[in-house]
């Protein structure tokens, strides 16, 4: 409805999408915005559903990609705007865990409602440079010393969150 809207209103990548736009090309968006799914990995999704659509394939590459973080932006701004509460609630706990980080430069746990802890594995990597008489190597590990990775911490906690409730309730009745 919206790009049929927008088409009406004159734009062009609107218009060319006329017509294309099937419940196949945004699903995978829709299902995985639960998981805190990025405007760059909607637009990845889409971009591979838009691969295999008649009549866009012959279209050069900027042009589908263009399309598709359109089509990125318009999915994920409805969701917002059907789920509001659950955005807002993924919204707050994600600001949560990015607190969280920021004040104790730790990773976020918590206890399932069921009694086990929980606590997010991700840390910033730590590089060592190792010089040899021929050439230099940069190892990058993560052996769990360095702090808490802030990025990380704040785009899986909302997740991790909502599956240890759901995996709770469901032992639990």
């Amino acid at each position: 409805q919206r790009v049929d809207a927008a088409a009406d209103e004159g734009s062009e990548l609107a218009q060319q999408l006329r017509g294309h736009i099937t419940r196949k090309v945004i699903k995978q968006t829709v299902m995985t915005s639960v998981y805190g799914v990025t405007l760059l990995g909607a637009k990845e999704q889409i971009l591979a559903r838009l691969d295999e659509v008649e009549g866009l394939q012959q279209l050069p590459s900027l042009e589908r990609n263009k399309m598709a973080l359109y089509l990125a932006k318009l999915t994920l701004e409805s969701l917002k705007s059907v789920y509001t509460g659950a955005s807002e609630s993924m919204d707050w706990l994600a600001f949560v865990a990015r607190e969280i980080v920021r004040t104790t430069h730790q990773p976020v746990q918590w206890t399932m409602p069921m009694g086990l802890p929980v606590v997010q594995p991700y840390f910033k990597l730590s590089r060592k440079r190792i010089k040899t008489a021929i050439s230099q190597v940069t190892l990058v590990c993560e052996d769990g010393t360095e702090p808490a990775d802030r990025i990380k911490q704040r785009g899986a906690f909302p997740p991790n969150y909502v599956h240890s409730l759901d995996s709770s309730h469901m032992l639990l009745t």
